[in-house]
């Protein structure tokens, strides 16, 4: 979500605020334990809190302006106006601007500049959380005071109380927000359990090890058994079959996976203090050499914060298992 309302944003569902705690705040608010909360602007609305009733008026509509702006074309918009041509062509951006340039086929647009209104638009985080009561709107540049991330003091300290994400993350209705894919699947009755994001060594029944396993199996074929369409789908096929994922496989790779479930719910009772270091060291003892300790899980959530695949933070134990179940 964006700080304001803003077009390009996603459009979130409507939702109810149950009770008091975990959905309102302190401060004045528009809603109710009971109420329905849109997250779009509708035409019955008066418009962004942060604006006085004048502004909200002018602005409640989009308005075309006298001026232009130039947008350059991108590759798949490109490329059907080189297919239109009955040019085939692909390659980078470049590429493509000097081939259309070259068939007489222009690669940008020229578009009237827009100048947004918000009725129809997402309300914004700062519009959310002021109907909740979690901003005093009536506080002068409130709306310049709170920013996405927080205000940072001289120290680089960030000041948590002026991050709306960080307001927002409290709010019990977002934090247990459904996916698209669990709504989609609730809608046909069917329940869908996922595992949390950026966190793949947990994922399933050790899929993202299968996938590496498939990787590592793939870069060992030479690359004059890939060449050629029907050499390649081979070597694919080759690379997710049976053969190669077989069950003993499978199941050390699911083994893995619990293995870091394990470890993620020691480092959590040592984070809450439930659990000494020591203690939890005398859980994590294996007599493999595969134990996933605390130690090693505060080094990933430090250094991975974006998705990733096994092979980033397990490639040992990829490559051992590939090694060992491999014939020859």
């Amino acid at each position: 979500m964006a700080k304001g309302f803003d077009g390009k944003q996603a459009k979130l569902h409507d939702t109810t605020i149950k009770e008091e705690k975990g959905y309102l705040g302190t401060y004045h608010r528009k809603l109710q334990p009971g109420d329905i909360q849109k997250m779009v602007f509708g035409p019955d609305d008066v418009g962004p809190c942060w604006m006085t009733a004048e502004e909200c008026e002018t602005r409640r509509k989009d308005k075309i302006l006298n001026q232009t702006r130039k947008r350059n074309l991108t590759k798949e918009e490109l490329r059907k106006k080189l297919e239109e041509r009955g040019v085939t062509y692909k390659g980078r951006l470049v590429d493509l601007q000097k081939v259309a340039t070259n068939n007489g086929i222009p690669t940008s647009e020229v578009l009237q500049k827009i100048e947004e209104g918000w009725e129809g638009k997402p309300k914004g985080l700062f519009q959310v959380l002021s109907e909740r009561g979690f901003i005093n709107c009536n506080e002068q540049n409130a709306f310049k005071y709170y920013t996405v991330k927080g205000r940072k003091d001289r120290y680089g300290n960030i000041d948590f109380q002026s991050s709306l994400t960080h307001l927002m993350s409290s709010c019990t209705d977002f934090e247990e927000e459904e996916t698209m894919l669990q709504t989609m699947g609730q809608r046909m009755a069917v329940e869908i359990d996922r595992t949390p994001k950026c966190h793949c060594e947990i994922a399933g029944e050790g899929i993202e090890y299968s996938w590496a396993c498939s990787k590592n199996h793939f870069r060992k074929i030479l690359l004059e058994k890939k060449r050629g369409k029907e050499n390649f789908t081979n070597c694919v096929r080759e690379c997710v079959s049976r053969n190669l994922l077989t069950t003993e496989r499978i199941r050390k790779f699911s083994k893995r996976a619990r293995r870091y479930m394990q470890g993620y719910h020691i480092l959590n009772q040592m984070q809450q203090g439930l659990l000494s270091s020591s203690d939890a060291d005398e859980l994590m003892v294996s007599e493999t050499k595969l134990t996933i300790i605390p130690t090693k899980l505060e080094q990933m959530v430090k250094k991975f914060k974006t998705h990733r695949c096994a092979m980033d933070f397990d490639y040992s134990f990829c490559k051992t298992i590939y090694k060992e179940d491999s014939p020859g």
